[in-house]
């Protein structure tokens, strides 16, 4: 077998820069009435913040059964509303000055199994971050199934996770979405979250300075990487990529080198993503090429 320790892939990046991020919406609910208050109940649709973002006032979170949402219970009566508001948190607030303000809190046994959803848009941004602080009481929910969706009927499964709090005390969460590619430069992005396992009335989890935040559009920045190869005989080789390769780049042999005075006299791109090397001189059987 001929042994390839390494493929030196002149010119397959498109750049190497990070991409800051930009806070699209924030929901710090510094002033949301509870289920108690004398200006409650506490409302179902939450516009986004008007002092931060470049979303101010015009991103909602929805608790009434529009835009895939569910249409939750909310008045003035705390053993049967299904949505309030506790006292909040400064962490995970992005302003300069963090006030506390309120949290929102689902509650309520009868809610489980419904959903809240998040919309924004991610038009002229891409791979969106969102992230919240978070905090369960003893009988709260303890599952929470996230989805997304580009038009607010059809819900895809969001499969990254993060661990439910088993103590009271509040935690920053984070949910990744960049691997999702259609959540970007779209006009509007639907996250739903449906909880479930609250064994109260009272019990609750609570929500509190959620932030989306996002990269400006622009090309790839991350160069494409080796997942595998293999030796199909003396002058060719297979190489598989973990993403798709700009042909014209991926195609151009000059970008190619090994060891051992091995040119690479024509390389043929499938799926974009694998490219099968033509050798201008065969490679030994034994040898290790760089």
């Amino acid at each position: 077998m001929k042994r390839i320790l390494a493929l030196i892939l002149v010119a397959l990046m498109t750049g190497t820069a990070a991409m800051a991020q930009t806070i699209l919406a924030t929901w710090t609910f510094d002033n949301l009435p509870a289920d108690t208050s004398a200006n409650g109940p506490t409302p179902k649709v939450i516009a986004s913040n008007t002092d931060i973002g470049e979303q101010q006032g015009s991103a909602f979170i929805y608790a009434d059964g529009t835009h895939g949402a569910s249409d939750w219970i909310s008045v003035n009566n705390a053993s049967t509303s299904e949505i309030t508001s506790f006292s909040g948190y400064t962490n995970n607030d992005p302003r300069a000055t963090s006030l506390a303000g309120k949290a929102l809190a689902p509650k309520n046994t009868t809610a489980n199994g419904k959903s809240i959803v998040l919309a924004f848009a991610t038009t002229g941004y891409q791979n969106p971050i969102l992230s919240f602080v978070m905090r369960k009481t003893g009988t709260g929910f303890n599952s929470h199934v996230w989805e997304y969706s580009t038009n607010g009927t059809t819900f895809h499964p969001v499969t990254e996770s993060y661990p439910i709090p088993t103590t009271t005390n509040a935690e920053v969460k984070t949910l990744d979405l960049s691997a999702y590619d259609d959540l970007d430069n779209t006009a509007t992005v639907y996250l739903r979250l449906t909880l479930s396992g609250c064994t109260s009335a009272s019990g609750n989890t609570r929500f509190d300075n959620i932030v989306i935040n996002a990269e400006t559009s622009g090309p790839d920045v991350t160069a494409p990487r080796l997942s595998s190869y293999s030796v199909l005989n003396d002058t060719h080789i297979k190489l598989i990529f973990n993403e798709q390769l700009n042909a014209s780049i991926a195609q151009t042999a000059s970008n190619y080198t090994l060891s051992g005075g091995i040119t690479v006299s024509n390389v043929a791109l499938a799926n974009n993503r694998e490219a099968t090397l033509t050798l201008a001189n065969a490679i030994t059987e034994g040898s290790s090429y760089i």
